[in-house]
């Protein structure tokens, strides 16, 4: 049968395969044939279709012309790189080299924002036929109470497990003195870069003395849980605390669970900081001070900020704290009224592409698309090689998609979607046609 055609590519498991399924779920009920992939799958899919429609996470000039030759695609992605860690100072020149000298004529047919301050930064500056839209990211959606059940198994299973605790989330990057002199080099030419690179490795510093000082101080019924950040090292982190037993890691991929779990959040510069405020958990920082560049942004906006570990202590154990957060919170788009995924579904169901009959793989398309995405993994595994003993802060793709895009997960979590959206899933349908390349669609109706 035949539909319209959305691809949808994944880069980061941790943080964008839930929402992507639950984008996919919105699609797929609008009678959308959606093909979840990599950028390294992408290549399967070529000469397969001659219209459709390509949603990414960023700008793609890389293989722009490319994907328009062999996809027929109307070009779209979510901005999730201009997100809340951006200086509110550096919004502007961010935008200015990320995205204004890219954005042009009809290169790409939309774009979809955070909010409607982006939104508006990116439209009168960008020279372009590009349809702007502050949508919200289908990332919050998933904050929103209504997809709060979801965690419940596992809330449960965290709080039989670990009782109280107070999460640690980590996201200095910068965490040893190789890896900051790797990042002076990289951006010899860049000192205000260096400034805040050199910045991160303070605070980190300043953070392991106070969870050194921290975990004296705990009872024995207190522990201290920390999530490193994806990018960074967890044996290192470890090796740090390696004589304390109330100093726990975890390196799970999802972290709704373990937000929802903890009694508070001590964090620095992070997103989950923001999505902690959402849930009303409060979180400190440690440490921080003002600088225009550099901390001035939501991520910092939404903590507490102490500059002892006595005070961080009474912080933590607090049981109740008042809600500073609300305004800041409420600037975000999509916190209420339709979800964003909505949005960009109601968006992009008027975009004029043919429908498509479904893509048919046969043994050839097996035998070329097998080699090629091995090769991919070899050439990885091999810079991985390389770096060994070196200063490194780039993500492997195992480190990318520990699980790869497996269909079972998926059609698990778009399950839990669907059920939660009080519709049938057994109307829809998820099948693996090849590595990295999962089909999502309702099945027809006989």
């Amino acid at each position: 049968m035949k539909k319209k055609t959305i691809i949808i590519t994944i880069e980061i498991t941790s943080r964008e395969l839930e929402s992507k399924i639950l984008l996919a779920s919105f699609f797929a009920n609008n009678n959308f044939r959606v093909y979840l992939t990599t950028t390294t799958s992408l290549h399967i899919l070529y000469n397969k279709l001659s219209s459709c429609i390509f949603f990414h996470k960023s700008t793609y000039e890389k293989k722009i012309d490319e994907i328009k030759k062999n996809l027929g695609a109307k070009i779209v992605f979510l901005d999730e790189e201009t997100g809340f860690a951006i200086p509110y100072s550096n919004m502007f020149s961010h935008c200015k080299n990320r995205f204004f000298p890219y954005i042009t004529g009809d290169k790409y047919y939309a774009v979809f924002t955070l909010n409607k301050k982006y939104k508006y930064l990116l439209s009168d500056n960008c020279n372009s036929e590009t349809k702007f839209y502050d949508t919200g990211w289908p990332r919050i959606d998933l904050w929103r109470k209504e997809f709060r059940n979801i965690n419940f198994k596992k809330i449960n299973e965290i709080k039989i497990k670990y009782k109280s605790f107070y999460l640690m989330i980590s996201s200095f990057n910068v965490i040893t003195e190789d890896i900051l002199n790797d990042r002076r080099q990289l951006y010899k030419n860049n000192p205000k870069q260096i400034a805040i690179e050199v910045d991160r490795f303070n605070a980190f510093q300043n953070y392991v003395k106070l969870i050194k000082e921290l975990s004296i101080k705990l009872t024995v019924e207190e522990k201290i849980v920390i999530r490193p950040h994806p990018s960074e090292n967890i044996g290192i982190w470890k090796k740090i605390f390696k004589n304390m037993s109330n100093i726990i890691f975890i390196k799970d991929e999802y972290t709704d669970a373990w937000l929802l779990s903890a009694t508070s959040i001590l964090q620095y510069a992070s997103t989950l900081g923001v999505q902690a405020a959402v849930y009303g958990i409060p979180s400190v920082q440690y440490k921080v001070k003002y600088q225009k560049g550099i901390t001035d942004a939501l991520t910092f906006d939404v903590s507490e900020h102490l500059t002892t570990s006595k005070a961080v202590l009474e912080f933590l154990r607090k049981k109740s704290h008042i809600n500073n957060n609300l305004s800041v919170i409420n600037s975000i788009s999509s916190l209420e009224g339709l979800l964003a995924s909505e949005k960009i579904v109601n968006i992009l169901s008027k975009v004029d592409i043919k429908k498509e009959n479904p893509v048919l793989l046969n043994k050839i398309d097996f035998l070329k698309a097998k080699p090629k995405h091995y090769l991919y993994i070899l050439n990885d595994l091999w810079s991985k090689l390389k770096r060994l003993g070196k200063p490194t802060f780039t993500m492997s793709v195992k480190e990318k998609r520990p699980n790869g895009l497996n269909k079972d997960e998926i059609y698990k979590k778009l399950n839990e979607f669907v059920v939660l959206q009080q519709g049938d899933i057994h109307s829809f349908k998820c099948d693996e046609l090849a590595n990295e390349l999962i089909c999502i669609e309702k099945k027809e109706k006989k």
